[in-house]
């Protein structure tokens, strides 16, 4: 991935997606809503050895990531 694409991708809003609660949802059943948080990882109550295999997990598969676009599955 490019340089450019990896800044407008983290720039980029991250919506989650909930059950719609208006009126107006034109029979919609799910809506978009900005994802803010202030909470991170780092300041989650969690035993600090999970926390760190959960890391090193992540880290595993956001080295993986090539194979993962070669084979067809993210």
């Amino acid at each position: 991935m490019g340089k450019a694409s990896n800044i407008r991708r983290n720039n980029q809003e991250r919506l989650i997606y909930t059950n719609s609660r208006s009126n107006e949802s034109h029979g919609r059943p799910w809506e978009a809503v900005p994802f803010k948080h202030s909470s991170t990882f780092d300041t989650l109550a969690m035993d600090p050895e999970k926390k760190r295999d959960i890391m090193e997990d992540l880290r595993d598969f956001a080295a993986g990531q090539a194979f993962y676009q070669r084979t067809g599955r993210a």
